[in-house]
């Protein structure tokens, strides 16, 4: 199947949309907590997610037929390779930056996806539909799960902005389980698989008889109609502003088809060229957001009540905050991707870069994470507890790249490689602990400070560049010492 450029773009939209969810503006704004602006921007913002689903679904539609099972488990693989690698950095990012450790959660780690961060749900997600998905294709039993999937998913709004008007009190924050309907079975499932049934030939070839300019229209019209229903909902009926609604479902399917239908298709545009990089940019903004929250809370934007109060109603503030962060991130992420590949072969960074990440996260956590009564978690000056950290590191960096990367050459044959680079980044961050050097850049900080050299000391900013230097280090080493060891690979993706 030929690449359909519009995805990306519609991608690229898809990440704004988050940002605008997450950056919360106009939230307050005129002193009323959920005003008009607020809700209007929050409601219909909340396209994104189901689009970057059923982009997914329709694209592994076309995979599956073709790679079956090798592909879906590549697939599969990489979707919980960077689950994992976020999840330890953003674990890292709310210790140092927050100075918030999560307490363990399995349920949160394996099924809601949120114990690194909220926005990592995504990938959980993803992967349970996509298997399940898988499944159904290969018990042809496709139809009967979309069926299946559409109960769930109207069974999910009870749980969403119309649990005050149809409260059957299976989703409640008391239950362990169904605590919240924004999930792999009652939201991605069904957006998964309305995106693989949109892409079997009958509906395309239906999709591409429709003219563009009327699909246009209707994804306005569904917009306001996605405000409307929201706003009702919230201001009519006390409910909680949802995560999906019901013109949801018709704003996603306007969307898609208006890509697949958009004239030019066949040729990549500025906005298709971003869009590829919409999935390390919905992954890293979060570390951003929280730099861009450390100023705020700095200048006093979100501790000084007089301030707090000036912010959200400033017209223009509210108005640039989210372009103006939506680009900032766009450029940190295409400098640093610059700077590394400046350096070193792209294919050595799309072979490694996973194992890279995950390998130094797990000494920034084994030396830094704290318990919820904010004791040290680890015994750090134990030398068996030092021991027993490099045999876990050796060991999950072995795993990373033979299970989950799926690299077939024998681990046996390059053991040694794997040693120096494992050994060699372990000495780094021991000896950068025992000479107190990470230490001394979190206590760096200090809020008495001039803002600019305040931030410029803060643990989160410092911590952060020391990590993407010790990466881009690891990757020159794993160049240098596997040099063609190993072949490059190409991770599965969409």
């Amino acid at each position: 199947m030929k690449r359909i450029y519009t995805f990306d773009s519609l991608k690229l939209l898809s990440i704004f949309a988050v940002f605008v969810i997450h950056y919360g503006i106009f939230y307050y704004f005129g002193g009323i907590e959920h005003n008009s602006y607020y809700l209007s921007f929050n409601i219909v913002a909340r396209f994104a997610v189901p689009v970057f689903f059923v982009i997914a679904g329709f694209l592994y539609y076309h995979k599956v037929q073709q790679g079956g099972w090798p592909y879906t488990k590549k697939y599969l693989g990489q979707l919980v390779l960077m689950y994992v690698t976020w999840t330890m950095i953003y674990l890292v990012a709310f210790g140092v930056g927050r100075n918030s450790w999560r307490p363990f959660d399995l349920l949160n780690l394996l099924y809601f996806g949120t114990w690194g961060v909220e926005i990592l749900w995504f990938l959980v997600a993803l992967a349970i539909a996509i298997g399940t998905q898988y499944l159904a294709f290969r018990t042809n039993q496709t139809k009967a799960l979309f069926v299946l999937a559409c109960i769930l998913h109207l069974v999910g709004l009870t749980g969403q902005g119309y649990q005050t008007l149809i409260p059957l009190g299976l989703f409640d924050s008391a239950n362990e389980f169904f605590n919240q309907s924004r999930d792999p079975l009652f939201f991605a499932l069904f957006y998964v698989s309305l995106g693989y049934q949109l892409a079997q030939p009958k509906w395309l070839e239906l999709i591409t008889k429709l003219k563009w300019q009327p699909l246009l229209i209707a994804c306005l019209i569904f917009m306001a109609l996605s405000a409307w229903e929201g706003i009702t909902l919230i201001q009519s009926h006390g409910s909680k502003i949802a995560d999906y609604y019901i013109t949801t479902i018709p704003l996603t399917l306007s969307l898609i088809c208006l890509a697949i239908r958009w004239p030019n298709t066949d040729r990549p545009s500025v906005f298709s060229r971003l869009g590829i990089h919409s999935g390390e940019l919905y992954l890293n903004h979060g570390v951003v957001q929280m730099m861009q929250g450390t100023i705020f809370w700095m200048i006093g934007y979100y501790r000084v009540p007089e301030m707090m109060s000036q912010q959200a109603s400033n017209l223009w503030l509210q108005s640039l905050l989210v372009p103006c962060m939506f680009l900032l991130n766009i450029g940190l992420y295409l400098t640093v991707r610059k700077v590394y590949r400046t350096f070193i072969a792209s294919n050595i960074i799309s072979t490694y870069r996973e194992s890279a990440m995950i390998l130094n996260a797990f000494w920034l956590l084994f030396f830094t994470m704290q318990s919820s009564e904010q004791t040290t978690l680890f015994d750090v000056e134990s030398p068996m507890a030092i021991m027993v950290a490099i045999v876990c590191a050796i060991t999950s960096y072995v795993l990373v790249l033979h299970i989950l990367k799926q690299i077939k050459t024998g681990i046996i044959d390059i053991l040694k490689q794997h040693l120096i680079v494992v050994m060699s980044t372990s000495v780094f961050w021991i000896m950068m602990a025992y000479t107190g050097a990470l230490t001394s850049l979190y206590h760096a900080y200090n809020p008495e400070l001039p803002v600019i050299e305040s931030l410029l000391k803060s643990p989160l900013l410092l911590y952060s560049l020391l990590y993407l230097i010790t990466i881009g280090l690891t990757l020159a080493l794993q160049s240098r010492v596997y040099q063609a060891k190993l072949p490059p690979i190409t991770a599965a993706s969409h």
